[in-house]
């Protein structure tokens, strides 16, 4: 699927009811030294333990489940000036019709927050996948500590 036929499809998309998974991390981090970590899209399985690696062709990328299987994704944006990166799985062995999803930095006072934010059908999903969320939240915190 090239970018505008994504494009085209996540309008129709946000049409119809889709779920929404938002979490805030405080990390001890600033973001200047967080983005230098979650802008490294090949650098994801460092901060995930449910991946095993990851590889970037592009604005593809493809991610090993640590529990075998991959997911397939389309990077969307990687917005130096927002500290966000947003993308979407197009393949993977979830049973997801529809995901995109953006992983930014945000400042809190001397330190920053985490936030995560993924949209996806169907609904029935979203209590897998914000589970899914939730086991991360130490790896995530882990992954940015000391960077000041």
């Amino acid at each position: 699927m090239h970018n505008i036929d994504f494009y085209l499809y996540c309008l129709v998309q946000k049409v119809l009811a889709m779920a929404t998974i938002h979490r805030e991390i405080p990390i001890e981090s600033t973001v200047d030294a967080a983005w230098e970590k979650l802008s490294d899209l090949g650098g994801v399985q460092n901060m995930l333990s449910i991946l095993s690696d990851a590889s970037v062709d592009g604005d593809r990328r493809v991610c090993g489940l640590a529990a075998g299987g991959r997911l397939d994704e389309l990077i969307l944006s990687v917005d130096s000036d927002r500290h966000r990166v947003a993308y979407a799985i197009v393949d993977s062995p979830f049973d997801l019709e529809f995901h995109a999803a953006s992983m930014s930095l945000v400042a809190d006072g001397d330190a920053a927050k985490f936030v995560w934010t993924t949209d996806l059908n169907p609904d029935e999903a979203s209590a897998q996948i914000a589970e899914l969320i939730e086991s991360e939240t130490n790896n995530i915190k882990a992954f940015f500590a000391g960077g000041a």
